[in-house]
C-alpha cells in the first residue's frame, strides 16, 4: 500500500469528482492520503474531509506566506485541533519561504516556531 504525504485533495478542483479521485488512488494502491493545510480554513477543510474519507488524515497549520495573518488565537485553535481530532496527525504545510520579501523573515520565524512547538 502506498501513502501519499502531500495531497491537496481539498482543493475545489476537486469538489466535482473528489469521490472517484479517492477511489481511483485507492484501486492504485493509494490506501492512505494526507491532506496538508495552509492556513485556519484549509485546516478545518482537511479535517472534515479526513474524517468524512477512509484513509484520508490531516495536517494542520499555518504556511509560510500567510505567516503576516495567523494570530495567538489561531495557534490556539490549531492546538485544540491536534489534541481533539483523531484524524489530525501532522502539523503542515508550515514551514520558511524566503522567496518574497513578504511577510518578513521574523514573522515567518515565529509563526514557524509555534508550529514547531505544536508538533512536538
Amino acid at each position: 500500500m502506498l501513502f501519499d504525504t502531500h495531497c491537496h485533495i481539498n482543493d475545489k478542483a476537486y469538489d466535482t469528482d473528489r469521490r472517484e479521485v479517492l477511489t481511483r488512488a485507492d484501486a492504485s494502491g493509494v490506501g492512505l492520503m494526507l491532506c496538508p493545510a495552509t492556513d485556519m480554513a484549509t485546516s478545518r477543510a482537511c479535517i472534515d474531509l479526513a474524517n468524512s474519507c477512509d484513509g484520508v488524515y490531516a495536517a494542520v497549520g499555518i504556511h509560510p506566506e500567510l505567516a503576516a495573518t495567523a494570530t495567538p488565537e489561531d495557534t490556539e485553535r490549531l492546538r485544540q485541533w491536534v489534541h481533539g481530532e483523531k484524524k489530525v496527525v501532522a502539523i503542515g504545510e508550515v514551514g520558511l519561504d524566503y522567496h518574497w520579501p513578504e511577510p518578513a523573515r521574523e514573522i515567518q520565524q515565529a509563526v514557524f516556531i509555534d508550529m514547531v512547538k505544536l508538533a512536538v
